[in-house]
């Protein structure tokens, strides 16, 4: 360390390794050094005799955590043999006391105890030996966003090939699709979207009447007799025909020109005059 530079935020950085009862918060910009921080403090926790299994390193990213686990180990052999790394040698002014040596090597032994890992993995860790409680599979595992992209996306194929495939009757997907091609597949992906960032999400509640149902099934079939119906040629001045309950269903009731029509119900009226009232 003789002629080193020191550092602007060495005492901070000294705190930060050493000062191992206090929570402290680290803000540093990209290559400062924080990995070599936290994976320092680690190391000395080690040192002081803290076992493997009652630390956690969490990261954001698997590799992060990745390089994490790589520098604490890399710290933790060098120190266990009296060396110090170049980034701890601020911690370590009067070496690596055999008290030390002794710790740091019993933490080697079991490194493979150390949790580090992303909070992903850390909640998972935390829930598996809980399936049936936590609700979740088995055999589930964390995998990264793309990863989860292109199995999504591999299922909604599936699942969208399954109903068009013509092998479910009265598929409403299909019908979609085959009204408005474009338009629904780009609905129903949009759905799909929606219901894999909203896993809870549920329609809203309706009660469904048959009555009603009944009704606007039979107003139809009434709607389709009168179409059918043979007209003149033309369809214009003259043309009469009489407004009936049948041609007015009572499911469509609603609004001041339908009202129009069912003051009408029995009269003689030109297609003209039905025209005017409903525009």
């Amino acid at each position: 360390m003789a002629g080193a530079k020191r550092l602007l935020d060495q005492s901070a950085r000294i705190a930060a390794l050493t000062e191992l009862e206090r929570s402290l918060l680290v803000e540093a910009g990209a290559g400062s050094g924080k990995t070599s921080v936290m994976a320092g403090r680690v190391a000395m926790l080690f040192s002081r005799g803290v076992e493997p299994k009652r630390v956690a390193a969490i990261t954001f990213t698997e590799f992060a955590a990745s390089e994490l686990m790589i520098r604490i180990a890399h710290f933790v052999v060098t120190l266990a043999k009296g060396e110090i790394p170049r980034d701890l040698e601020i911690a370590f002014l009067g070496g690596v006391s055999a008290e030390q040596r002794a710790n740091l090597e019993r933490a080697k032994k079991s490194l493979d105890q150390l949790v580090c890992s992303t909070i992903h993995g850390f909640a998972q860790a935390l829930i598996k030996p809980y399936p049936v409680e936590a609700g979740i599979d088995p055999g589930a595992e964390i995998i990264d966003p793309s990863e989860a992209d292109l199995a999504f996306g591999e299922h909604y194929e599936a699942w969208l090939r399954d109903h068009l495939s013509g092998q479910i009757d009265d598929d409403i997907v299909a019908e979609l699709v085959l009204a408005d091609e474009k338009g629904a597949l780009g609905l129903l992906r949009k759905i799909a979207d929606f219901r894999r960032c909203n896993r809870d999400a549920r329609p809203a509640s309706v009660a469904w009447s048959t009555g009603a149902i009944e009704e606007f099934v039979q107003a139809v079939t009434n709607f389709r007799g009168e179409l059918s119906r043979p007209y003149p040629t033309s369809l214009r001045g003259a043309t009469q025909t009489y407004i009936t309950d049948s041609f007015l269903p009572k499911t469509t009731h609603e609004g001041p020109r339908t009202k129009k029509l069912y003051d009408r119900t029995g009269d003689e009226i030109t297609l003209d005059e039905i025209e005017r009232i409903m525009i």
